[in-house]
C-alpha cells in the first residue's frame, strides 16, 4: 500500500511543477497505478499529509496581525509575503507556484479519483457497508477542499448577485481539462452536496470522530463543517442545528487551568502538555486542517486593538502566547508577539470554533441565552476566575462573542474570513490600514484584499480563467 500511495503523490508532484498544459500531458497520466481494491483506497484515504500547512498565503492578511519595523524585517525579500501583508490581491509572479492552490487541487484530484474507481473497486475482505463509509469519507474531503479554497481564492457569498465568479470545480478526473470558474453559489451547493452525501452513506455507522487519524472526518467534523457552511451562507438556523449536533457527538475541551508552561520564564518553549503539540495528537481537533507550526520564526505582533480585548491577568491564552521577546531574546516593548510555540494552529473543524460559531448562530436567531451558555463554557475552559454574565442584548452578546472568536482563534486567519463574511452580511467592518516603509496600505471592506486572484501561472496556462 504505501508504494501505491508513494506513486499516486509521485505523480501529483510530477505534474504540480508543468507549465503548460502539453507539458501537464507529457507526464503520461496512463503510467499511474490506480488502486483498485477498497483496502488500496483506504490506504490512499488514510493519508495525513493532505492536512498539513494549509492556507499559509493568509497568514499575514489577517487584519489582527501586525508587524513594526523589526518584525517587518523578518519578510522583507521574501516577495509573497510581503505582497500578503500590503493586501495585494497577487501574491505570486507569472513563474511562481502558489503552495495553497496546488495543494488544495492536488487534494481534490486524489478524493477524485477514489471516488470514479470506489464503486467498482474489488470489496476482498472489506463488506459493501465499508464500500459505503469510504465513498462518503472521499465526498466528505472534497467537501472541505472546496470549502478552503473557496474562502480563500473567491469573494463571499452575496445573494443578489448569483453569478458571483468563484473557482474551478473539477468533479472528475480530466487532466486535460481546462475548466471555467464555477459561481461561488455552485461551488456552496456542490460542497452542501457531498456532505450531505456523505451523511446519507454513512447514516449512524461511521465513527464521531476518527481517534488515530482526525484529518480523516467522522461524524461530528461533517456536522461541524455543515455548522461553518451554512454560518457562512447566513443560514443562522441551520447552523445552530449542526453545530449542536456535532458538540453532542463530540465536545472536548482542554482546560487550560489545568495546563502550564513548561518554562514560565521562556515561553517559547511551550506548554507542558505535549499531545497539544500536533494537531494529529490534539484531542479538541475533531477534524485537522493543520495550519502553522511554531510562530517563532518570522514572528508576527498582536495589533494593540487586540491585546486591548484580552483580560490579561485572567486569561490563561493571553499568559501561554503572548511576550515582548523574540525567541532570541530581543525586546520589541511596547509591543507583544504571538509566541505560539512548539504547536499546530488549526483551520479545520475544532470543538471551540464550532462551539462559538453555534454560539453565534444561536445569537443571530435570537436565542441569547444559549449563545451565552455556550460563551461561558468555553470561558470556564479559558480563564483563571469566570465571571457570570448579566444576560446581554441580542447586539452586546453578538458583540462579545466576536471578540472571543479573535481571542480563542488567534493565529489561524480565520478572523480574515469573519470580517469579510461579517461585511456580506451588511455588519460594520472597519477599513484597516498597515504602513510599511512610511506607506500606508488599506484594507477596505468588501474589498478584493481579502481574498486572493487565482495565481497567474495558473491563468496563463488556462484561458478559460
Amino acid at each position: 500500500m504505501k508504494k501505491i500511495t508513494a506513486s499516486i503523490f509521485g505523480f501529483l508532484i510530477g505534474v504540480t511543477a508543468c507549465e503548460t498544459p502539453s507539458e501537464f500531458l507529457d507526464q503520461n497520466p496512463s503510467n499511474l497505478f490506480t488502486p483498485n481494491t477498497l483496502e488500496e483506497l483506504n490506504g490512499v484515504l488514510n493519508n495525513p499529509t493532505v492536512s498539513f500547512s494549509r492556507c499559509l498565503n493568509l497568514d499575514l492578511m489577517d487584519p489582527d496581525v501586525f508587524m513594526d519595523a523589526r518584525s517587518y524585517a523578518g519578510i522583507r525579500g521574501i516577495p509573497s509575503e510581503e505582497r500578503a501583508y500590503q493586501w495585494n490581491h497577487e501574491l505570486y509572479d507569472e513563474f511562481e507556484d502558489d503552495p495553497d492552490y496546488l495543494k488544495g487541487y492536488n487534494n481534490i484530484f486524489i478524493f477524485n479519483e477514489v471516488l470514479e474507481v470506489i464503486d467498482e473497486a474489488a470489496a476482498g475482505d472489506y463488506s459493501e457497508r465499508d464500500r459505503e463509509i469510504l465513498k462518503g469519507e472521499a465526498l466528505a474531503q472534497r467537501a472541505m477542499e472546496f470549502f478552503l479554497l473557496l474562502n480563500e481564492y473567491a469573494p463571499h457569498p452575496d445573494p443578489g448577485n448569483p453569478g458571483l465568479p468563484g473557482i474551478p470545480m473539477p468533479l472528475k478526473v480530466d487532466i486535460d481539462a481546462q475548466l471555467s470558474r464555477s459561481s461561488v453559489q455552485e461551488v456552496y451547493a456542490q460542497i452542501l452536496t457531498d456532505l450531505h452525501m456523505a451523511l446519507t452513506l454513512w447514516g449512524d455507522q461511521r465513527e464521531v470522530r476518527i481517534e488515530n487519524a482526525n484529518f480523516r472526518p467522522g461524524l461530528a467534523g461533517v456536522y461541524g463543517l455543515l455548522a461553518e457552511v451554512y454560518l457562512y451562507l447566513g443560514d443562522f438556523e441551520q447552523a445552530a442545528t449542526y453545530g449542536q449536533l456535532c458538540l453532542e457527538r463530540y465536545d472536548f475541551m482542554y482546560d487550560y487551568n489545568a495546563i502550564e508552561l513548561r518554562d514560565r520564564d521562556d515561553k517559547w518553549q511551550g506548554l507542558d502538555q505535549e499531545e497539544l503539540y500536533f494537531a494529529t495528537t490534539n484531542r479538541s481537533v475533531i477534524w485537522s486542517r493543520d495550519h502553522r507550526f511554531d510562530y517563532s520564526f518570522q514572528y508576527q505582533l498582536y495589533h494593540p486593538e487586540l491585546e486591548t480585548l484580552y483580560d490579561k491577568p485572567n486569561d490563561r491564552r493571553w499568559y501561554f502566547w503572548s511576550t515582548q521577546r523574540t525567541l532570541f531574546g530581543d525586546d520589541l516593548s511596547p509591543y507583544y508577539i504571538m509566541a505560539i510555540s512548539q504547536m499546530d494552529t488549526n483551520i479545520g473543524i475544532t470543538v471551540p470554533r464550532v462551539l462559538l460559531t453555534t454560539a453565534e448562530a444561536l445569537v443571530r436567531e435570537g436565542m441569547v441565552e444559549q449563545g451565552i451558555q455556550l460563551l461561558e463554557q468555553l470561558q470556564a475552559h479559558r480563564l483563571a476566575n469566570v465571571r457570570p454574565f448579566n444576560m446581554p442584548a441580542q447586539s452586546e452578546a453578538l458583540q462579545m462573542i466576536k471578540e472571543e472568536r479573535r481571542k480563542e482563534l488567534v493565529g489561524t486567519t480565520l478572523n480574515l474570513q469573519d470580517q469579510k463574511r461579517y461585511h456580506a452580511y451588511g455588519e460594520e467592518v472597519p477599513a484597516y490600514t498597515r504602513l510599511v516603509d512610511a506607506f500606508a496600505y488599506v484594507l477596505l471592506p468588501g474589498s478584493e484584499g481579502y481574498y486572493l486572484a487565482i495565481p497567474k501561472k495558473v491563468r496563463n496556462t488556462n484561458p478559460n480563467l
